[in-house]
């Protein structure tokens, strides 16, 4: 299959309304946007189909990103997914080849539509397996259908390596580690700064020997005087409680975990997801566009085959 069209995933913000109670799809919803709600994602034009009050493409991502959903915290995760839909029969392995590969271990999830067990297995960068067997059935040679779900990365040049980073992050997060989901939130953030001086900077015509040198100045300097040079403003200027809450609930966490080994709970985890994507969303709105669901734009239809185990 190819990518959905779907290339957002979104979480409404109004999550203790009432009517969200036990409602379907309360966590996450598939999303796609036009280009004029990408160009400003911070006005609130989404409705939620749920409570229907509204907020902005930038709340409803920044609201996955914090998930601690495992489905939702997977489309962070990878940088590509694919959803299909095959016929097994009970008891026979069934094969699926997978045209472009990833560049490390997929993630495999399976729905059976009826009664029957079954399990991803084999899984390499080119392909998985699905192992399957009765449940309970008096005949086994019935067909099944089962939806599958991969999620994987490809090496990809137009993921930047700070998007990489928070990729790590989110392995990081499924793992239930917390101290290193830190490490990589915040240098994520610290890279993402680095790399957009880089180029604001070269497009002011800075030279590069002075761009270097600004490149080896501390993280909070860069985003006070040189985002100032670079944007016009700086992130206190952008947003003073924002930058205070990226010092107090990221950088001194990660200050806190690299230095004193401090533990990290799942709140303080959330809290610090919420100043990495804010921080860099506002120092840079398009850079949103590096949270979409299955960024990179190929295609990985399965091939597949039965065989007996």
């Amino acid at each position: 299959m190819g990518r959905s069209a779907a290339n957002w995933s979104v979480t409404c913000i109004w999550l203790d309304d009432p009517k969200h109670k036990n409602a379907a799809h309360s966590w996450s919803i598939p999303y796609a946007t036009d280009p004029e709600m990408e160009k400003n994602p911070f006005a609130r034009s989404i409705e939620c189909n749920v409570c229907r009050k509204e907020f902005s493409l930038f709340e409803g991502v920044k609201e996955s990103f914090k998930s601690e959903n495992p489905f939702v915290m997977r489309d962070f995760e990878f940088n590509a997914r694919a959803i299909g839909t095959t016929t097994i029969v009970a008891g026979l392995k069934k094969d699926f080849r997978l045209q472009d590969k990833f560049a490390g271990r997929p993630e495999v999830y399976l729905t059976p539509q009826s009664p029957v067990i079954v399990a991803p297995a084999l899984i390499h960068a080119s392909g998985f397996s699905i192992l399957s067997s009765s449940a309970g059935e008096a005949h086994t040679s019935a067909n099944h259908t089962i939806n599958w779900l991969v999620y994987g990365n490809y090496d990809d040049l137009s993921v930047p390596l700070w998007r990489r980073l928070l990729s790590d992050s989110k392995s990081h997060q499924a793992r239930g580690e917390h101290r290193s989901e830190i490490v990589a939130l915040e240098s994520g953030v610290e890279l993402f700064i680095s790399e957009h001086l880089q180029h604001a900077l070269q497009a002011k015509g800075v030279h590069q020997t002075t761009i270097d040198w600004v490149q080896r100045r501390g993280i909070e300097e860069k985003c006070s005087i040189w985002l100032r040079e670079a944007n016009g403003k700086s992130l206190s200027d952008v947003d003073q409680k924002l930058h205070s809450r990226w010092i107090k609930d990221l950088k001194k966490v990660r200050d806190a975990v690299v230095h004193k080994g401090k533990e990290v709970s799942s709140e303080e985890a959330i809290k610090a997801r919420d100043a990495a994507i804010s921080v860099i969303v506002n120092v840079c709105p398009k850079a949103l566009l590096h949270f979409r669901i299955g960024q990179v734009e190929r295609r990985i239809e399965a091939e597949s085959s039965d065989k007996t185990d």
